[in-house]
Parts: C-alpha cells; structure tokens; sequence
C-alpha cells in the first residue's frame, strides 16, 4: 500500500510506473506483472531497480532503504511446509506494506517533508526468497532512516515475525545498488548481534540450570545420608 504526500511539489513529466497508487494500475497487465511479485503483491527485484534508479536520478540523497531479511522461513518450510512459509511471506508483506512512518515531531524533519516530492512515503519490494526492501522516501539522514527502520521493526514484531533489519541513506553520487549493499551489512551486522545475544542467553540458562540440578542432587545425598546414620565429618 502506498502513503502518498499530497502537498509536495510535483515531479517533472508523469508519475512513474512503480509509484502510481495501487488504485490505478490494472493488476492483470504484462507491465504489472513485470514488475510485482505474485505472491505479495509487492515490487520485485526489477520494480525495486527501477523505483531506486529513478530516485538516484531524480531526488538523491532523499530517501532512504531498509533491508529486512526473515530469520525462520526455511525452519517454517522444513516443519510445516510451503503453504504456511508463503503464508508467512505474505503475513509480513501486509505488516511492511502498513507501516506509516507519518511525520515526525521535530520542526526541522516537519519543514523537510513540505519539500518532499508527491511521492509514497514508503514503498515495499520483495526481492528474494526471504527478503525484503522498504523505500523509505524523505528520509534523508541517519536519524530518519533509523526511525522508519524502527516502525517497520515494530510492526513485524507485533504480528509476531522474527526479521533482521539494516539501513542506510543514499548518498548523492553512489548507486541505489551501492545503498542496498550498505543496508545488508547492517542487517547481517543485527542478525549476528542477535544470535551472539540468543548464545549468551542459552548459556546462561545452562548454567542456572546446571546450578539448579546440583543443588538437587545435594539435596538428595544430604538425605540419603541422613537415612542411613552417616555423620558428615566435621572440620575439625
């Protein structure tokens, strides 16, 4: 779903393709087709190039992407199958797709999106088995980046997704391409924070339970012992 700024200024020449409101465009053409996935809706991996390379040209440096990669897909598919992982996959293309960032706050980023061209606030791809893009247009520094990356991770997480995420903001003169790659190292960056946190919470429960049973099996010994009239030597 897109979230179209009404009050911007307009863009040179007619609205690209991959940027009409959803309303607009014929779902069962080949230029549809083209350029969504089948199963979500969302763009693909062309409809997410030609939406980047478009801002690359046009607006640099007044967007933002967000990589977000699905950390149990294959478990999904393994135990429960297909059907229920392309459940999942469509589960988490509506959580992305709702998402609005709205306008934030602070004057100074209030006063930025009055300059933002009439275009979606975010738009949302699927570009692989597992993965997904969110554009997220007028975020323009790190600290707004950061931000929609947080109400897109707040949204996955309260239907219950498990996702890493990454950011980066493009930078005038570097490719959209250049951008995405920036972003997937900051979501691998996440995951392994994230699995780092999962061992060392593990470990711990280990240990505690560790711990537990030792205190058990002393419990039962001291008893034992008492049953059958064994003094423990004193430290005399």
């Amino acid at each position: 779903m897109n979230h179209v700024n009404h009050e911007a200024h307009p863009l040179p020449g007619p609205m690209p393709y991959v940027f009409r409101p959803d309303h607009d465009l014929d779902t069962t053409s080949n230029e549809y087709e083209a350029r969504h996935d089948a199963l979500t809706g969302l763009l693909n991996a062309r409809g997410y190039k030609e939406a980047t390379e478009y801002l690359s040209k046009n607006i640099p440096g007044q967007f933002s992407v967000v990589e977000v990669d699905l950390d149990k897909l294959k478990p999904v598919n393994d135990a429960l199958g297909h059907a229920v992982g392309d459940m999942l996959l469509q589960r988490t293309s509506e959580a992305l797709s709702n998402t609005v960032r709205g306008i934030p706050e602070d004057s100074r980023d209030i006063e930025k999106r009055k300059e933002v061209y009439p275009l979606p606030d975010i738009v949302c791809a699927r570009v692989g088995g597992d993965e997904f893009v969110a554009i997220l247009i007028g975020a323009d520094d790190e600290e707004s980046a950061m931000r929609g990356q947080q109400r897109l991770a707040a949204s996955l997480e309260a239907n219950g997704i498990d996702a890493s995420l990454g950011c980066a903001v493009h930078k005038p003169g570097k490719t959209s391409k250049d951008t995405l790659i920036e972003a997937d190292h900051k979501m691998l960056e996440q995951k392994a924070q994230a699995k780092e946190h999962a061992r060392k919470i593990n470990v711990e429960k280990q240990l505690s339970e560790l711990s537990a049973s030792r205190r058990i099996a002393y419990s039962i010994g001291s008893r034992l012992m008492k049953m059958s009239g064994f003094q423990e030597p004193s430290d005399r």
